[in-house]
């Protein structure tokens, strides 16, 4: 897995690439967003259009994720997933818990606006 960072303001743009499981570096992406939340950037978008796989580790971290920046205050964002994960997120009930976008764009005035 990968992790591409660009900045729109105070928002922190993650583009992430390949599987994210267990196996994959489900804690590359954790520890990436702990060391922008320690830096002050705590409204996050997530762009997992090149994500072509994600696993109930996987999952769970981006409930991590989301729960710690949650209590620094911020928030996360989700932009470009692929209709397994919508799927995925449908049916374990999380669909509910993020805001999910078609763009960065967007994504980035519900943080900011």
């Amino acid at each position: 897995m990968e992790i591409r960072e660009r900045a729109d303001g105070r928002v922190r743009i993650l583009h992430v690439s390949g599987k994210v499981t267990k196996a994959d570096g489900e804690y590359v992406l954790r520890a990436h967003i702990e060391g922008l939340s320690d830096r002050g950037f705590n409204r996050i978008v997530l762009n997992l259009a090149d994500v072509p796989y994600m696993d109930s580790s996987g999952l769970g971290e981006l409930v991590r994720c989301y729960s710690a920046l949650r209590r620094d205050q911020g928030a996360m964002a989700l932009t470009n997933l692929r209709p397994r994960l919508v799927d995925l997120l449908r049916i374990t009930k999380l669909g509910d818990v993020f805001d999910t976008f078609e763009t960065d764009a967007e994504a980035v005035k519900s943080l900011t606006g």
